[in-house]
């Protein structure tokens, strides 16, 4: 296929390099000039200097911050003819939800997806890719899987994304974030634990992301408030709980929950069994 790749940071880095390996042909843009350049000089595809005339393209892949991302795809449902797709991967849906309907509307297939995986992924083996709310699941899903093969996916409605990903995308950055800089301020520079090993995972992942990550529609989503909300309430009560009875109460509850989906004695033990 010929695809536009806009936007050429991390992760559409990433999926130039994963679309040139399956043999589709490739242009990028981005505002960076320099960086669409970078993937034309690893013979990925072709940099393009403007938007302002598209070559002959099936389709687009959207790969810029949230809050570039409606504009962008109101401006290629412009360009674009009806038998071209906007494929747009942003983090949260709501802030953008709007500009993909109206161009559905306007008889674009764009089709919103979220790759759970980073552009630390060598391939799509055991990786998962929300699709969400798809105007036309057929016709979506068979573009996608001559794309992405290998991913499983899984349907989504935008605010059942989104309350999900005020979880698993902001409340855990807000954690990472607030563990680091805490560290820094107590000055930290004893041997590592296991378990201090384990959360640095969490921080090295929180401070690695860009600046452009940590944007209002990522941090501030009325998803994420409440997961915070939550969040805090629950830490504040722990810390305050005297009652034993009560504590170990509320860990075997967690534990119960918690072992059931995720396995997480299975988990305990992999850390520990590690060198």
């Amino acid at each position: 296929m010929k695809i536009l790749i806009i936007g050429c940071g991390m992760m559409g880095s990433w999926f130039a390099d994963f679309f040139a390996r399956h043999g589709h042909k490739l242009y990028f843009y981005d505002v960076n000039k320099r960086s669409a350049l970078i993937l034309q000089r690893k013979n990925y595809g072709t940099a393009l200097p403007s938007l302002s005339k598209l070559p002959e393209i099936d389709g687009v892949l959207v790969s810029v911050p949230i809050r570039e991302t409606g504009k962008i795809i109101r401006n290629l449902s412009k360009l674009l003819d009806t038998d071209n797709f906007i494929i747009e991967i942003s983090s949260f849906k709501g802030p953008i939800w709007k500009d993909v309907v109206k161009a559905r509307q306007r008889g674009i297939l764009c089709i919103s997806i979220h790759p759970l995986f980073g552009p630390g992924k060598k391939d799509l083996k055991n990786s998962c890719t929300v699709h969400v709310k798809p105007s036309d699941l057929r016709s979506e899903r068979m573009i996608l899987r001559r794309l992405l093969d290998g991913t499983r996916f899984v349907t989504m409605s935008p605010k059942e994304h989104d309350s999900a990903m005020g979880i698993a995308i902001s409340l855990t950055h807000l954690v990472g974030v607030s563990f680091g800089s805490t560290l820094v301020k107590l000055g930290y520079d004893a041997p590592l634990t296991k378990s201090l090993s384990t959360a640095l995972s969490l921080i090295a992942i929180s401070y690695s992301e860009p600046i452009s990550f940590y944007s209002k529609e990522v941090l501030y989503n009325k998803y994420s408030l409440i997961s915070y909300n939550l969040f805090m309430k629950e830490f504040l009560s722990f810390v305050k709980e005297r009652d034993i009875v009560k504590i170990i109460k509320k860990l075997k509850n967690v534990r119960s929950y918690l072992g059931k989906r995720y396995k997480i004695s299975r988990i305990y033990k992999e850390i520990y069994s590690t060198d």
